[in-house]
């Protein structure tokens, strides 16, 4: 494999690991944000444009470096006289064309590529679910989503298959007049996406205004994907380590030393966070945080409810910050944390060593145990754990 390809696939893999969002239920919620080909890196693959300098019943796919063109964005767009197969590696003869020219689409190349859409794909257990919003596709377009598989090279494979119903009974949806649709699905999970092949959800056009069942029709002729999202491969133990809350107080050598606290989700409902000792790409890990919410922290014997705090008190005393949000966003986190519990695991000093020496230590900061309210606190943080990494993922 090239060089190219494997940068553009590490690039699509990125794209789509950024989305993912892990809720205490167990369910899974992945956040939506779909992408053209061109801002996927790819060569647009279903409308085509005249060159000047081409053949008049000629027609060709465009590239990135195309669309820097104002020019070009201001043409109109065509379908091809026959069916084109898709090829977005570049990997056949003859990937970017010339092909025989089709009908004009009546609608120019930037006016195609300015199609948005977002929304939710959850799973929990074997029931999934899709609620999906676009805007500026082709006013009062016929489209179908597509819940395909890509495998990626140098075995290119892809299955295009109707999300819902398998003869396509399902997956249909009209744009109205200013070009808005919605597009809300029950449905049985998708295949997980691994490094080597994904599962995609695709947003296909009908330039014909028919829908062909369990089939998309012909690509390029009658069938155009326009936008389409990447599900991204489970993420990995170590991946999702989002919030970033700063603390003092955690290191009995150095009692206004900040800890860099990075926190997510993980199983069973807790929230969990690793400790270092700075904010730098080398920073030591030092010790680990557990929140549990306070029906949990109820279920614990006396001896083990002393080496909690509860984090109402505990958050003053620390002076805690959340660096990474803005204020209104950084209180809204710190107010759904307030009726939580915590247990601080040093593992060393560094402010006796610079080695990992003696033994762990758990850092009490407060024991003071208040009527707890239910349960249910701790889905709301994990909502607000949420909004914080959308938050930072916008920044970035």
């Amino acid at each position: 494999m090239n060089n190219r390809i494997e940068r553009l696939i590490q690039l699509l893999i990125i794209l789509a690991l950024t989305s993912t969002i892990a809720t205490a239920s167990g369910a899974t919620m992945i956040d939506i944000q779909f992408v053209n080909h061109i801002q996927a890196g790819l060569p647009e693959q279903d409308v085509f444009i005249q060159r000047n300098d081409a053949a008049p019943n000629q027609v060709v796919r465009v590239e990135a470096n195309d669309t820097r063109d104002p020019a070009i964005l201001a043409k109109i767009v065509f379908a091809t006289a026959t069916t084109t197969p898709h090829d977005p590696f570049k990997l056949g003869s003859n990937p970017l064309g010339p092909y025989a020219k089709g009908a004009s689409l009546g609608f120019t190349l930037q006016q195609w590529f300015a199609a948005t859409g977002s929304g939710t794909y959850t799973v929990d257990g074997d029931n999934a679910e899709m609620k999906l919003s676009f805007q500026k596709l082709v006013p009062n377009g016929k489209y179908t989503v597509w819940c395909s598989r890509l495998t990626f090279p140098p075995d290119v494979k892809i299955v295009d298959s109707p999300c819902g119903a398998p003869d396509g009974a399902q997956n249909v949806l009209d744009a109205d007049a200013q070009g808005n649709a919605a597009f809300d699905l029950k449905m049985k999970p998708l295949p997980d996406s691994s490094r080597e092949t994904v599962s995609l959800i695709a947003l296909a056009y009908h330039s014909d205004g028919k829908t062909h069942g369990a089939s998309p029709g012909d690509f390029g002729l009658n069938s155009h994907v326009q936008i389409f999202f990447m599900i991204p491969p489970p993420p990995k133990p170590g991946e999702g380590w989002t919030l970033h809350i700063d603390a003092k107080r955690h290191i009995s050598s150095n009692p206004d030393m900040i800890v860099h606290h990075y926190c997510k989700t993980v199983a069973g409902g807790l929230i969990e966070c690793q400790l270092y000792d700075s904010d730098k790409p080398d920073a030591r890990l030092i010790g680990v945080e557990a929140i549990v919410s306070a029906e949990t922290y109820n279920t614990f014997n006396a001896d083990e409810k002393a080496l909690w705090h509860y984090h109402k008190t505990e958050i003053p005393k620390v002076e805690a910050t959340l660096p990474d949000l803005s204020p209104e966003e950084a209180a809204r986190v710190v107010k759904s944390l307030e009726e939580t519990y915590g247990k601080v695991y040093i593992l060393w000093d560094p402010g006796r060593s610079n080695n990992p020496v003696g033994k762990p230590e758990i850092n009490i900061l407060d024991s003071t145990t208040p009527k707890a309210p239910g349960f249910g606190m701790i889905l709301a943080i994990t909502g607000l754990l949420a909004i914080a990494y959308l938050m930072h993922k916008k920044r970035k």
